[in-house]
């Protein structure tokens, strides 16, 4: 059981780097993402869609709350999310809590300072 924990925070962690990598947010604005944050928008009248990640950006932000932000969400962006949301949904349904960060390890940041330099001051790694 151990084992598949830690299997379990691995694919965690490996979801968040792809969402950090591909979409550019800062630890902090991935942490607050909540669930259903991805948004599915039609493209300029040409048939496709585009695929949005919804957030709170802080940084720039004149607000203690911050300011919605969309990201372009590539595919493995999406399909990282849909397993963040699988993975966190008994913890999410436990606490009451919304967002992904909360609910894991993902949210632990003594686990990222531990594992991750930091690059950015804005974020608590």
């Amino acid at each position: 059981m151990r084992r598949l924990a830690f299997m379990l925070d691995r694919l965690g962690d490996a979801c968040f780097a792809v969402i950090a990598y591909l979409v550019g947010a800062r630890a902090s604005e991935i942490l607050r993402l909540e669930e259903g944050c991805l948004e599915r928008r039609p493209a300029d009248g040409d048939g496709e869609e585009h695929v949005y990640l919804v957030g709170t950006i802080t940084k720039t932000s004149r607000t203690e709350h911050g300011d919605i932000h969309r990201w372009l969400a590539p595919e493995p962006v999406q399909r990282a999310i849909v397993i963040l949301e699988r993975l966190s949904a008994p913890l999410r349904e436990l606490s009451g809590e919304k967002n992904y960060g909360s609910t894991s390890s993902v949210g632990d940041d003594r686990h990222f300072r531990r594992r991750w330099p930091s690059r950015d001051c804005d974020h608590r790694w």
